[in-house]
């Protein structure tokens, strides 16, 4: 599944390959910008909420799984956690280890569709300090502590936050809700004035 990118996210791929992998950004001396972050997931939330209509859970996002395609720069999902569970029940070994499940003493993930919306959470921020996720997340307060790392908008802030919010007694986010409260927290555009100046008439000093 992919969704074309309006804007584009910059392009790393070597010429004349098809498609790369994100984690090419983790050098911590090129993380993205937050303009590309939210690129990423306007491209990433609506083929989440099409899946999740589907009752289909990725279930394993990470940067590693997140493609580019080149050079439209369209966003691919693969290796969805499923594959991982049936190739376990046939006795094949990955040696791969969850994003999440690299946190030491995360006390609690989500489960389902707001699983989902955390690890993509983790991997945005992943993307934009740089770091790995344990180095991200206080074993001791429980809470990840990105801030300490990279200053972003109180809009991106609050979407972020939001997607990484555990709440047992409140309903799980959406990927739908949180592209809205994405949407809605760009800023509106200037209004043009309601009267334009009429130079021929002003008063010669």
């Amino acid at each position: 599944f992919f969704f074309q990118a309006e804007d584009g996210i910059r392009d790393h791929c070597v010429t004349g390959v098809q498609t790369c992998a994100l984690p090419i950004w983790l050098s911590g001396d090129s993380p993205l910008t937050e303009d590309e972050a939210i690129q990423l997931l306007r491209q990433a939330l609506p083929t989440l909420s099409y899946l999740h209509s589907q009752f289909v859970i990725h279930g394993d996002i990470s940067p590693s799984h997140l493609l580019l395609r080149s050079p439209d720069g369209a966003l691919i999902f693969t290796h969805f956690g499923l594959l991982q569970e049936i190739a376990a029940q046939m006795g094949i070994e990955t040696a791969e280890t969850k994003l999440l499940n690299r946190v030491e003493q995360l006390s609690v993930i989500p489960s389902g569709a707001a699983q989902d919306l955390y690890a993509l959470a983790v991997t945005a921020l992943m993307l934009l300090t740089g770091k790995e996720p344990q180095d991200l997340f206080n074993r001791q307060t429980q809470s990840w502590d990105w801030e300490n790392y990279r200053l972003l908008s109180d809009r991106l802030t609050d979407v972020i936050n939001r997607m990484l919010s555990v709440n047992p007694t409140a309903p799980s986010p959406t990927a739908d809700a949180i592209l809205a409260l994405l949407e809605s927290a760009q800023p509106p555009p200037p209004t043009p004035p309601t009267t334009p100046l009429n130079l021929q008439n002003t008063p010669q000093i």
